[in-house]
């Protein structure tokens, strides 16, 4: 059980001891544990608060990797994102034809083999694969789930990944989203934070325009990101995952968060959104947050099973004598047509309408004491 303060600090009930062996402790990264995660959680993929060995290998394994990444001299830059991103993946109709002006995402879950080695090596393949014309416009997005992940990282040094990765010709990638799941050791969260700060430097390295994720959960994680930022001014967009946030009260401590870490950086950037699909949660990402960009796979996975956007992204089931080809590119439209219009400052719905369903979100309690549903 997790206990939060009304900021969404996580509490123990007792003082949290400081741990003297561990090498985020020393360095001030970590105040000790603060959940019951921390003193009781373990396995093959969490590294413990209370496992020196296992805390040194991979603290110590994570940094001898980074000594040989030679920083470039000059970043490469991440081109400005348009207000919607649509994310597709393989098995779209066969009578697709997806215009090649639209910037595209794919999963990086969605081009590994489940030995975390990469399928693709020719740019043109890939876009065949995903039904994409030659000269599509695409980024990719290092997701996926805990197990691909590890199976990536353990490869992609003796696979070349990240030189097959700019092989493939990404207009640009983000870095990798290793999980920093509330209900997780506190080692096993900073670990994690530091793998996908890491990746940041093993893509910029190979020359990839890259957007880096940047996931907080203890106040000094805040401070980290801002003092990460601070070093790398070259960062113009950060990226914020939303997918796990499901919950009314977990998406609006997505935004708290998310507002909190904007005012910690030392400047102003973009924010990538991957994972939010409803009208009312981007509309709310609209009005929060200046320069957002909308990425998810709604419009694609509702065409394919047979459902069509209406003007205020609600899906229902589409006529028979609609092909999901035309649902697809319908889907995708109505997506960006009102992402365009709230970047822009149009009026999709009544304002009032939703700031007066922000104020009913903000009524609940937004850190309940149970949080076995908080993901991030």
């Amino acid at each position: 059980m997790t206990i939060y303060d009304p900021t969404g600090q996580s509490l123990l009930p007792f003082a949290s001891p400081r741990c003297t062996s561990c090498p985020f402790g020393t360095k001030g990264r970590c105040r000790g544990p603060t959940s019951t995660e921390s003193f009781l959680q373990d396995g093959p993929h969490i590294v413990g608060c209370f496992d020196t060995a296992e805390q040194i290998r991979h603290y110590a394994n994570l940094r001898n990797h980074l000594a040989w990444v030679d920083k470039p001299d000059r970043y490469p830059k991440v081109p400005k994102l348009p207000p919607f991103i649509p994310s597709i993946f393989e098995g779209l109709p066969q009578d697709t034809q997806l215009p090649s002006r639209i910037l595209y995402a794919v999963s990086l879950s969605h081009i590994l083999y489940d030995t975390g080695k990469l399928r693709f090596s020719d740019p043109g393949h890939l876009r065949k694969t995903f039904k994409l014309p030659p000269d599509a416009r695409i980024c990719l997005l290092c997701n996926g789930k805990d197990p691909l992940l590890e199976q990536f990282w353990k490869h992609s040094a003796q696979s070349r990944s990240w030189e097959t990765i700019r092989a493939l010709e990404f207009e640009f990638v983000t870095s990798t989203t290793c999980s920093v799941y509330d209900c997780r050791p506190r080692f096993d969260q900073i670990h994690n934070q530091d793998r996908n700060y890491a990746s940041y430097e093993f893509l910029t390295a190979y020359g990839i325009p890259t957007v880096p994720f940047l996931f907080t959960f203890a106040d000094e994680d805040y401070e980290a990101a801002g003092n990460w930022l601070e070093v790398h001014d070259e960062v113009t967009v950060i990226g914020a995952l939303a997918q796990m946030y499901t919950l009314d009260y977990e998406f609006l401590q997505f935004r708290d968060r998310l507002r909190r870490l904007c005012d910690s950086l030392p400047r102003p950037v973009d924010i990538l959104v991957v994972g939010t699909a409803t009208l009312d949660r981007i509309s709310h990402l609209f009005l929060e947050f200046e320069n957002v960009s909308i990425c998810t796979g709604k419009p694609a996975h509702k065409a394919v099973s047979g459902h069509s956007s209406s003007q205020g992204l609600l899906f229902e089931r589409a006529s028979d004598d609609q092909t999901r080809a035309e649902l697809l590119l319908h889907n995708i439209y109505e997506y960006e047509r009102l992402c365009r219009l709230m970047a822009t400052g149009g009026k999709v719905v009544d304002r009032s309408a939703i700031e007066g369903s922000l104020v009913e979100m903000q009524s609940e309690d937004p850190y309940p004491t149970e949080s076995d549903s908080a993901k991030r």
